[in-house]
């Protein structure tokens, strides 16, 4: 990881708002019409895929998300920096995804970046690497 020169996440804030505009790519994606749906608009937002229920605010760096399909996601921020040598600071984010009724239990990490102020969430790289071979 490399000293970023330009940020368009510095004054980036955690909550309700902002989670809501990270891509639909960080959510509960459980079946292969969850991805075929993303797959099919790939600017989709968190917020547009997702039908928040009840939101809660951990820490500074931690949100607990639960959807009306009764889908839970903790989000964390783990760190900011230059991931991918582009000079553009990026954000790495930890998704735990569960439900409530069920054994279902995911843990993916993300490399989220913004390339101007206003633009899109992108996803640069994540772990596991989801669905490659969904059709």
């Amino acid at each position: 990881m490399t000293q970023p020169k330009i940020s368009y996440i510095q004054e980036f804030i955690l909550d309700k708002n902002s989670v809501q505009l990270f891509p639909a790519s960080v959510g509960e994606v459980i079946s292969n019409d969850d991805q075929r749906r993303i797959d099919k608009n790939p600017d989709m937002t968190f917020g547009e895929f997702t039908q928040i229920k009840n939101f809660a605010k951990q820490d500074k760096y931690s949100v607990s998300i639960e959807d009306n399909s009764g889908g839970i996601q903790y989000m964390t921020i783990l760190a900011k920096g230059d991931f991918n040598g582009d000079q553009v600071e990026d954000l790495l984010l930890s998704v735990n995804n569960q439900v409530k009724e069920g054994t279902y239990n995911t843990y993916n990490l993300y490399v989220l970046t913004k390339t101007t102020q206003n633009g899109l969430w992108k996803i640069i790289n994540s772990y596991p690497k989801k669905y490659k071979n969904l059709r």
